[in-house]
């Protein structure tokens, strides 16, 4: 938003004749806006502020969940199924990956995608105890992306409740701004 500005008196053309000097206001590319106006459109404008955001942190946690997704693949693939490093990764549907192609290995996966630093992984997958050893590393990766999960979950619920107190908000004054104009008229 550009700024608000206010002009102390200024010819209303919507208003009633003889009442012509009152306060009017602009915001953006909107002019001659009475202050209930005015302050419908700024809710109006944060709403779709806090809308945008909303969006941009469901897009994030569902890659997370994705993510998540595809970690459990890996860890199924590499205790039940005997998958090696070379094995190509089974990634969770609908997740695209990041930082690697759709036919990456488990090694790049744990150490691109996940971010795994390759001294943290055994050499090989060949034994269960370097099975369970990257398994464990693994499963402290998901941990932290997990609480990144919750955090962006509580984050979005707060967005999108103040989303809801400034659409409300923008309802409330047009809705009694209405009802003002209604008994202006009723009276004259």
């Amino acid at each position: 938003m550009s700024g608000i500005n206010i002009e102390t008196i200024r010819t209303n053309p919507n208003a009633p004749s003889g009442f012509n000097a009152v306060n009017m206001y602009s915001v953006n590319d909107s002019e001659l806006l009475t202050l209930a106006q005015l302050v419908a459109a700024v809710c109006f404008f944060r709403a779709a502020t806090l809308e945008a955001r909303s969006v941009i942190q469901m897009n994030q946690l569902q890659s997370n969940t994705g993510l998540l997704d595809t970690m459990s693949n890996v860890v199924h693939q590499m205790i039940e199924e005997n998958a090696s490093y070379e094995t190509p990764t089974r990634f969770a549907e609908g997740y695209r990956p990041k930082k690697v192609s759709t036919t990456a290995t488990v090694y790049e996966f744990l150490t691109q995608e996940c971010g795994i630093d390759s001294a943290a992984l055994p050499g090989a997958l060949s034994s269960s105890t370097n099975r369970l050893a990257a398994y464990d590393t693994l499963r402290r990766k998901m941990d932290a992306v997990n609480t990144l999960s919750q955090q962006r979950t509580i984050d979005l619920q707060s967005t999108v409740n103040w989303r809801d107190v400034t659409f409300n908000m923008s309802s409330g004054i047009i809705g009694r701004n209405g009802t003002t104009g209604m008994n202006m008229a009723n009276n004259i």
